[in-house]
């Protein structure tokens, strides 16, 4: 049988940010974080409860001026002891959000990959 890891196309770069999550047509945020992220798709843990084959919607800033975007679908959720782990699946990513996954993932230590990420503002990931 086929592991998952090996039929990813994307590496995944491990990282733990603080993330507003709407749920649907909710106003207020539900508190998350991104914990993997890949040019195919992240996978982020949430309290809350959706649907796999939701539409996602990533979005953040990096200081000083650039706008990382990206949208996909649920593809899978599962119940972890903080949360709901919920991964997606990218259909579009823009060049902004891309050039920082490989900026990110050319990073050989955890101190630069944490004075990059530190440029993260207003991460929100919005699931309809």
């Amino acid at each position: 049988m086929e592991r998952e890891d090996e039929r990813r196309r994307h590496r995944r770069v491990s990282l733990r940010v603080a993330a507003k999550v709407y749920l649907g047509a909710e106003r207020e945020p539900h508190q998350g974080y991104l914990n993997e992220l890949s040019e195919g798709g992240a996978y982020f843990v949430v309290t809350g409860i959706q649907a796999v084959g939701s539409r996602a919607h990533i979005r953040f800033l990096i200081e000083p001026d650039s706008e990382c975007e990206s949208t996909g679908r649920v593809i899978r959720a599962e119940s972890r002891t903080e949360g709901l782990g919920v991964a997606v699946k990218f259909g579009y990513a823009n060049g902004s959000f891309r050039f920082f996954i490989r900026n990110l993932q050319a990073l050989s230590n955890e101190f630069e990959k944490s004075d990059l990420l530190a440029d993260i503002r207003n991460l929100e990931i919005d699931i309809q």
